[in-house]
């Protein structure tokens, strides 16, 4: 695979997903709304998102009760960045709730606000992704400028989600690149 064929395959496979999850957050009538189906996890079919089907339902109730006695905050936000860290400020003495959790629901809450990342945030699978293609150590998030010229097309959350979902492909990549690399080497005398 390369940059293309995964891009391409983003776009036809997932890309309508995503956009639809964020029409639907950013449509729902009120904030409040906003916040109940993001922190319970809910899709626009009353279903549980699979990357959070393994929170218990009384630590998404929990979250949803933090976020939503701190509603006027969650308004008053002008940045993804800022809506981001409050979620994360807010939620983090919650036990099962990950930074995966916190980026999806601001990103949810964020189409509802019209809030959007302006940088890649990293969690335990697009770290992976990044990993094979950047140095990632000590970071939560990275700017487009360190990634392969086929991405920084893309806003920061598709990147996101390619570096998530094709992090598999995007190591087999990587490690091509390297054996082509060892293989035109030069012997050392």
């Amino acid at each position: 695979m390369d940059w293309y064929t995964i891009i391409r395959h983003y776009q036809i496979k997932n890309l309508p997903n995503h956009r639809k999850e964020t029409e639907w957050f950013a449509n729902l009538t009120t904030l409040a709304n906003s916040i109940e189906k993001a922190t319970m996890a809910e899709n626009c079919y009353g279903k549980r998102y699979r990357h959070q089907c393994r929170i218990p339902h009384r630590v998404l109730q929990t979250s949803f009760q933090k976020l939503k006695a701190d509603e006027e905050s969650v308004r008053a936000c002008i940045s993804f960045e800022e809506l981001h860290t409050l979620i994360k400020l807010t939620l983090k003495s919650i036990s099962g709730i990950g930074e995966l959790y916190c980026y999806d629901t601001a990103l949810r809450i964020g189409a509802r606000l019209g809030l959007t990342p302006r940088t890649v945030y990293l969690h335990a699978g697009t770290r992976e992704g990044a990993s094979f293609i950047t140095d990632i150590r000590g970071k939560d998030f990275l700017g487009r400028e360190c990634l392969p010229s086929e991405l920084r097309q893309l806003p920061p959350e598709q990147i996101e989600d390619i570096l998530c979902i094709y992090k598999d492909e995007i190591k087999e990549m990587h490690n091509k690149t390297i054996h082509r690399t060892r293989r035109n080497r030069t012997p050392c005398r």
